[in-house]
């Protein structure tokens, strides 16, 4: 039963389902009982967080795939384009990406978007855990497709008042908070859908950041250490799991030797 407590304390941590609050207190005195009751109200709840259930390997785009779905950002909402270009040009994962507050990507002094956007560690992967002392922030330059989404989405909001530089760039349209990550999930599917492309559940927010992982191995002419340091990944091997065969290219290499 203990392995299901990490996922019981994220559970409480991210604060969904109408259950959770009234669990927490009997964390210490029934915990094994506790983690089986919270993983079946998270499964039972409208809006269960992407950790529950079979999540598939998530794939990243082709190349031409990913033109046909920011073709289909045309027919999305400012802040919905923004999160997907910003995903696809920064690598960010899904938590740090909602992260990000609109002081990390606009000087509102200058009123400009910033050159580059900085992620703390307490937002990263493994920046709260035991090991967080091996964790740095991580800051990625924002290229002209980035700045532009941002500054999209900045120009709606002029007219709404002024904005709070400590606020969620991608905010909740239900309220102050940012979009969490079954919401940026979701947006991904939809977005493919509206792309064309096959239906699968292979597609999601894993998906941009794979995507940039194969570009930037690309434009560094395959460079694995470069996209190391590009992802933010300690260890090479994470990032060679990342990047899948180039199939057709392996068949015309080995057609190629005889």
């Amino acid at each position: 039963m203990t392995c299901v407590f990490p996922t019981a304390r994220r559970y409480l941590r991210i604060g969904t389902g109408p259950t959770a609050p009234k669990l927490k207190r009997h964390w210490q005195t029934h915990p094994d009982a506790f983690a089986t009751i919270c993983l079946a109200a998270a499964r039972a709840s409208r809006d269960p967080p992407p950790f529950f259930g079979d999540m598939p390997s998530r794939i990243p785009f082709a190349a031409a795939d990913e033109q046909r779905v920011l073709a289909a950002l045309q027919q999305f909402r400012p802040r919905d384009r923004c999160a997907i270009v910003l995903g696809l040009n920064t690598g960010y994962r899904a938590a740090e990406l909602a992260a990000i507050t609109w002081g990390d990507v606009w000087d509102s002094g200058s009123d400009q978007i910033r050159s580059e956007v900085t992620v703390s560690r307490r937002h990263l992967k493994g920046g709260h855990g035991v090991r967080r002392a091996a964790v740095r922030s991580r800051t990625v330059p924002l290229n002209p497709s980035a700045r532009g989404a941002i500054a999209d989405y900045r120009r709606q909001l002029r007219d709404r008042g002024p904005i709070d530089p400590a606020a969620p760039l991608l905010q909740s349209t239900r309220g102050g908070a940012g979009l969490r990550r079954w919401q940026l999930n979701a947006l991904v599917q939809r977005a493919v859908a509206v792309a064309g492309l096959p239906p699968t559940r292979r597609y999601g927010t894993h998906s941009l950041r794979k995507s940039f992982c194969r570009k930037v191995y690309e434009a560094t002419g395959r460079d694995i250490n470069l996209t190391r340091v590009a992802m933010g990944h300690r260890n090479i091997t994470t990032t060679q799991a990342y990047l899948e065969a180039d199939l057709p290219k392996l068949r015309s290499v080995i057609l190629g030797l005889g």
